[in-house]
């Protein structure tokens, strides 16, 4: 009976999730499919893991934690303000923020993260 309970509970617990979350698109785009030492395969990369310079205050140096403003521009989330190493000023331009981790600066200004999808 204990096993039977723990399911249930594994299962309603990730149904809350998936009730409860907000549904996102972002929009991808491969890299380069076909490696002569590893074979083909896919790799994946995000639009907005590479944000432009116009968007990066100066003060973000790498592995910063910053807060990206997205936006709905037709049917997949874009970056809608200026990142901040803070969450409420991401919240006074938006209400779904990307919290991010820099990985890298480029000499463009540009900056790429790694980060995970936050709502109010």
């Amino acid at each position: 009976m204990a096993q039977v309970v723990v399911v249930l509970l594994l299962i309603v617990f990730r149904m809350t999730i998936l009730s409860g979350g907000t549904e996102v698109l972002l929009h991808i785009a491969p890299l380069d499919p076909r490696d002569p030492l590893r074979g083909d395969y896919v790799t994946f990369r995000y639009d907005i893991s590479q944000i432009d310079s116009y968007f990066v205050p100066d003060g973000i140096r790498d592995n910063d934690t910053i807060f990206v403003p997205l936006e709905k521009h037709n049917e997949y989330l874009v970056v809608a303000g200026p990142v901040s190493k803070t969450r409420a000023e991401a919240q006074d331009v938006s209400n779904i923020i990307l919290k991010g981790t820099v990985g890298n600066i480029f000499s463009s200004g540009e900056v790429s993260l790694a980060g995970y999808l936050m709502t109010n």
